[in-house]
């Protein structure tokens, strides 16, 4: 299996939100607060067209034979200044399809994000992982990626 990493365009948009999609699936039944894809699709879909040919953004598909299978993307970010670093990298989706897990592709499309990152400059990266996800918090820990900071909630009535 040969698998191809490109960074998408405006005409991956469709592939985009359809992973976006499946992963929102996936993540509102660890997080019911989550709302349904369709009910934001359009602004999703804004934000990737506005986005997808940044500077400052990459949109990544992993492909085998010409077969979209996976995605990532990211942004750099100009923190508060309470930080020493100016800027750092955000990595806000990875998804790869069921049948394609824990073949490598994941581990490529990190791999190719923080290359990315790199060559931006950038010597911070983060990412939001949602505590019940044990299988991307594994998986980003493989990489050295640490726990630094918990998000906590209170739900008022």
């Amino acid at each position: 299996m040969r698998v191809k990493i490109e960074r998408a365009s405006e005409k991956d948009i469709e592939t985009l939100l359809e992973f976006s999609r499946r992963l929102n699936e996936f993540e509102r039944k660890i997080y019911p607060n989550y709302q349904e894809f369709e009910k934001m699709k359009d602004r999703v879909e804004r934000f990737f067209r506005k986005r997808v040919n940044g500077e400052d953004n990459i949109f990544l598909l992993a492909k085998v034979d010409d077969k979209p299978v996976g995605m990532i993307y990211g942004w750099i970010v100009r923190p508060f200044p309470f930080f020493k670093e100016e800027k750092y990298g955000y990595i806000a989706e990875v998804w790869v399809e069921e049948e394609f897990r824990g073949k490598g592709i994941g581990k490529k499309l990190l791999k190719e994000i923080i290359e990315w990152f790199k060559e931006k400059g950038i010597r911070w990266i983060r990412t939001d992982v949602l505590q019940k996800n044990k299988n991307a918090i594994k998986f980003y820990e493989k990489f050295g990626f640490k726990e630094f900071c918990k998000y906590m909630e209170l739900w008022l009535e």
